[in-house]
Order: structure tokens, then C-alpha cells, then sequence
């Protein structure tokens, strides 16, 4: 049985509630396999000009598949902008 994602089943909780953002072991896309390390890898590569939603997601395969975790990669790359110094356009 396929469960819908998160997103699309949610109870107006926080999508990320369980999401442990910390873990670079953590699961960020569970349809292509992204962890947190890989996420934040593919930002810190593309740098603070480069590192868009788009283009995050194209280098990574995060929030390609299925789409339900795009709202937590979209909050993980605007932390990761912040912590770099630039912001999300």
C-alpha cells in the first residue's frame, strides 16, 4: 500500500514535525534517496548566488519525485542560504 505524502495528508501540524534536520544521515526524499548531508552539500556546492529552489532540486533530485517533500527542501535551503549569508530568491 502507497501512502500519500506527507503534505497532501497533513493535519495542519508542521510538515517537518518529525524531520530531523541536524542528521546528515537523515532522510530529506525518501522517492530519490536524499539525505540531509546530500541536500546540504548540493547548496553549499552551488554557493549562496547559484543555490536556487530549482536549481537545488535538479543537482540533488530532491522534491522531484513525488513532490511531498519540496516544502521541507524550500525550508532546509532557506536555513542554509541564512546560514551562508544570502537569502532565497
Amino acid at each position: 500500500m502507497l501512502l500519500a505524502p506527507l503534505s497532501a495528508r497533513s493535519d495542519g501540524a508542521d510538515e517537518d514535525e518529525g524531520a530531523n534536520l541536524s542528521d546528515p544521515k537523515a532522510q530529506v526524499c525518501s522517492c530519490n534517496d536524499v539525505s540531509v548531508g546530500q541536500l546540504k552539500a548540493a547548496i553549499h556546492d552551488l554557493g549562496v548566488d547559484e543555490a536556487t529552489l530549482l536549481v537545488v532540486k535538479k543537482c540533488s533530485k530532491a522534491g522531484t519525485g513525488c513532490g511531498g517533500c519540496e516544502p521541507l527542501v524550500k525550508k532546509f535551503l532557506e536555513a542554509e542560504l541564512k546560514s551562508m549569508g544570502g537569502v532565497l530568491n
